[in-house]
């Protein structure tokens, strides 16, 4: 009874839209980044990770992830809000 996963949906991104989870080895949700092109620019809307996992690179390695996913794509990178 209520692990990381209760209350997680699935959704149906829209065109330009980027999701990349994090899972631990058990398979629990850990972490998430989401990103959008919007007008040929990429941006990084949000990025979580779980607290016990926070320290421990995860973020980062969101990051990364989501720079050399959009790069190839051509789409300049903003994490400005």
């Amino acid at each position: 009874a209520g692990g990381a996963e209760e209350g997680v949906r699935r959704v149906t991104l829209p065109t330009g839209y980027t999701v990349r989870p994090v899972r631990d080895h058990g398979q629990t949700l850990v972490g998430a980044a989401l990103s959008m092109d919007v007008e040929g620019v990429a941006w990084i809307s949000d990025l979580v990770v779980l607290k016990p996992w926070r320290g421990s690179g995860i973020g980062q390695a969101l990051l990364g992830q989501m720079f050399s996913y959009q790069k190839p794509l051509g789409a300049p990178l903003s994490s400005q809000a």
